[in-house]
């Protein structure tokens, strides 16, 4: 279809997101931007719930959805990103 290709969902599952086109900085939302870079400096969520004004739940939905976006496992993995693409300031 119109040169694109197309996995049956099964194949899809199968193939993982390894196919999956990586998302990049510009595709998180301001508030995840936010958050990410709070991340990187060290702040835990209760921190980042008090620097933004917002719910410590709503912290960990963007955590986890910024992680899931940037295929991200951990803080560490946050934090080399964040630095790697000037989001947070390196050592």
């Amino acid at each position: 279809c119109a040169g694109s290709r197309y996995y049956s969902p099964i194949a899809s599952q199968l193939l993982g997101e390894s196919f999956m086109p990586a998302t990049t900085i510009s595709d998180l939302s301001r508030r995840e931007r936010e958050v990410i870079q709070l991340i990187a400096e060290g702040a835990t969520s209760k921190d980042i719930s008090s620097t933004l004004k917002i719910a410590v739940k709503t912290v960990e939905n963007h955590r986890g959805n910024l992680m899931r976006k940037l295929h991200l496992h951990n803080v560490a993995d946050v934090t080399r990103y964040a630095i790697a693409t000037g989001i947070a300031p390196g050592l």
